[in-house]
């Protein structure tokens, strides 16, 4: 992975985040129950696209660039014509498929049937972001990673601000149908089917982005394509090589997605009356998810650098860079999350509280008892995305399979047994995602052949997050009676941070190049050098 594609995969984070952001503003039209119809359809969604398209931008991306090494130019126009009618038809036979099924997904597997409209509606974004997908891996090919970043981010913004004007416009006619029929649940229904029409004019605004731009540069192409060597790949090659190379790809992102598919079809069986299903798992999806996953992002945004340049130092050989850059990134990623778990464990109530809403207490108690899935989350993050990048797949996929089952398994028991609830949802992750942290980071540790040093990266780091969690602790009982939720989680966040920092610093927690690969770290070794802890 060179620079350039690092800095797009970054921006795909931040507008991951943004996504979440999205999902808690709309949390406020759709309520918790329309969240979790929401949920569900793009979850639908996300598993035809997975299964249809999986990888396809990069995967076309290097299948293009191979040739454009090689100057075969004709041969790169002739796989650009043949994969957009391919993707192409088979976004149509896709999205007709869903649209055809989506009552029957919603009936009869999730057995929400709030959700099938949705479910139908969002059918037109299959065949328009598999149109996407192929145009952003035609930029790839020709080496540019910028028109895939812009796109990534454009796409949420548009999406929420379209999503907003349709779900107010449809939820309104929904109130009126839900009053005419005595049923609230069509309320909901109506705002997230608006949030699927956003979605669709959000992905035909994609397309003619970047059609415009490739419609721009065609003229350098065809003057390529003209001086080129012949094109030498059938359409049964083209077919071969492109899904060969996405299908390990997009079994590794079904397998990652899966208990995002299977979650709310077990909780669903457990619960019997439908407006208690929505609304908890409403909570879950739209309050615990958006919560954990924003700082969860941000530190994977920080240390995707340091899994990088491991894996460059590994492939050149240089295995003692290797060794030290893997620990760094390590370090640096547990710091990060360890301090975001206890922030956000500690002053649950206060976050749950600021998103207002109905369920506030149990969101809370979600977060309370969940928030280690952050720390969980981003070892995960780390250590997949070293494993990926150093080749080892099906490392990878076996890791992702035991996790899954081991995540249906104690999610059985816990429902079963009836006392957790949605709780159950949180701790089958927690306990999904910490046996993936221990297979990955077992075979991360064995390829790069080194060992954890256990005080520095985590002995430290965790007694000086349980000082910082006792000050947000007493701070927050001072303050929230006085300041509200907002102002008393912002400045918990701050005196709590820098008590945090102040005592890694002074305990020689880290080392000065480690804060150079931290955003921020210049100011925390300058904070560093007045106390004295760098010389």
């Amino acid at each position: 992975m060179n620079q350039v594609e690092l800095k797009r995969r970054q921006i795909e984070i931040f507008a991951d985040i943004i996504g979440l952001i999205t999902v808690c503003i709309w949390g406020k039209t759709l309520g918790n129950n329309g969240i979790a119809y929401l949920v569900i359809a793009w979850g639908a969604f996300c598993f035809v696209y997975t299964l249809a398209a999986g990888s396809l931008p990069d995967t076309l991306g290097k299948m293009l660039r191979t040739r454009n090494a090689k100057a075969q130019y004709k041969n790169t126009r002739s796989i650009r014509k043949k994969v957009l009618i391919l993707e192409g038809g088979i976004g149509i036979v896709c999205s007709i498929a869903l649209a055809l099924c989506g009552g029957l997904i919603a009936d009869k597997i999730v057995k929400v049937p709030y959700s099938g409209f949705i479910i139908s509606l969002l059918a037109p974004v299959l065949f328009l972001r598999m149109i996407s997908s192929v145009l952003i891996g035609f930029f790839q090919g020709e080496g540019t990673e910028l028109p895939a970043a812009v796109a990534s981010l454009l796409r949420q913004l548009l999406f929420l601000g379209l999503g907003l004007l349709f779900a107010n416009i449809l939820g309104n006619y929904g109130a009126k149908v839900s009053s005419l029929l005595g049923n609230d649940f069509y309320t909901a229904m109506y705002g997230g089917a608006g949030i699927a029409i956003a979605g669709i004019l959000t992905e035909v605004l994609i397309v003619l982005f970047l059609g415009l731009i490739a419609f721009g540069s065609r003229h350098s192409r065809l003057r390529k394509s003209n001086e080129g060597m012949k094109q030498t790949d059938s359409f049964a090659d083209i077919v071969k090589i492109l899904y060969g190379s996405m299908g390990i790809m997009a079994l590794i992102s079904l397998l990652e997605q899966l208990p995002f598919w299977l979650g709310p079809v077990f909780y669903r069986k457990s619960v019997e009356d439908i407006g208690s299903f929505g609304e908890n798992y409403g909570l879950f999806a739209g309050k615990y998810v958006v919560l954990c996953g924003i700082p969860l992002l941000i530190i994977c945004m920080v240390i995707l650098p340091l899994a990088v340049k491991t894996t460059a130092a590994f492939r050149k050989e240089d295995f003692r860079n290797a060794k030290m850059l893997f620990q760094n990134g390590l370090h640096i990623g547990v710091v990060h999350a360890l301090f975001a778990a206890v922030y956000v464990g500690i002053m649950a109530e206060q976050l749950s509280g600021m998103l207002g809403g109905t369920g506030a207490e149990t969101a809370a108690g979600m977060l309370r008892f969940g928030s280690g899935l952050i720390l969980l989350t981003v070892l995960f993050f780390y250590f997949s995305r070293l494993i990926q990048l150093l080749g080892k797949k099906y490392h990878l996929l076996g890791a992702l399979g035991l996790m899954n089952i081991l995540f249906v398994i104690v999610l059985s028991i816990l429902l079963n047994t009836g006392e957790a609830g949605v709780l159950s949802l949180v701790y089958a992750y927690m306990a999904s995602v910490g046996i993936g942290c221990i297979v990955l980071g077992f075979f991360c540790f064995r390829l790069l052949h080194t060992g954890m040093d256990w005080l520095r990266v985590i002995g430290i780091p965790t007694g000086a997050a349980c000082v910082a969690g006792l000050l947000c602790m007493l701070l927050g009982r001072v303050f929230a009676p006085h300041l509200g939720n907002f102002v008393t989680a912002f400045v918990c966040l701050v005196l709590s941070a820098v008590c945090y920092w102040v005592i890694l610093l002074l305990l020689k927690n880290f080392k000065e190049q480690e804060l150079k690969n931290v955003p921020g770290g210049r100011l925390i070794l300058a904070a560093g050098q007045i106390l004295r802890v760098f010389e």
